[in-house]
């Protein structure tokens, strides 16, 4: 994380620019919206960066208020059993 002007969807260096309207979005709601998107690549970097439990945490939280994507709890099952893998 080189420069704190930089948007940090480009410091973690995620796929999409989910912080682009606003570059000062709070973390928890980056990481919301990678989950949303459901890019793997992305989720395994704020899982990495965050922690899994912070990450589980906000996609359980998801869930109250819009439908997260079919392959979430998926993805990160698959993503969890990664971690302990390595």
């Amino acid at each position: 994380m080189s420069n704190a002007l930089e948007p940090l969807s480009r410091q973690l260096g995620l796929s999409f620019r989910y912080d682009w309207s606003n570059p000062a979005m709070p973390i928890d709601t980056l990481i919301g919206h990678v989950l949303v998107r459901g890019i793997f690549e992305d989720m395994c970097r704020v899982c990495i960066v965050y922690g899994l439990a912070r990450v589980n945490a906000i996609a359980h939280g998801l869930a109250e208020f819009e439908e997260p994507t079919s392959g979430l709890k998926r993805k990160l099952r698959n993503i969890e059993l990664g971690f302990r893998d390595d």
